[in-house]
């Protein structure tokens, strides 16, 4: 199996995440600021600092543009002689 391949199972499935379920991410973010742990400090400033990175239809988007990107890289990898 290609590396190339390889090194993009993780990106790719990261982005199917974010394209067919961002309402995860979003709960997932917001159970984390509640929990007011420290551990998750760093992260809460980041979050309220940068509302959208909470808004399931921005994540959807960052997900398709992902995708789109890992599809320009293996197409540019695999055309490239």
């Amino acid at each position: 199996m290609d590396t190339h391949l390889i090194l993009l199972i993780a990106p790719t499935m990261t982005a199917l995440v974010l394209l067919f379920a961002p309402q995860w991410q979003a709960r997932h973010i917001e159970r984390r600021m509640r929990a007011g742990d420290d551990r998750y400090l760093d992260e809460q400033r980041s979050y309220r600092a940068y509302p959208w990175q909470r808004n399931p239809q921005v994540l959807r988007v960052a997900g398709a543009v992902l995708l789109l990107m890992e599809a320009v890289y293996l197409g540019l990898y695999w055309l490239n002689p």
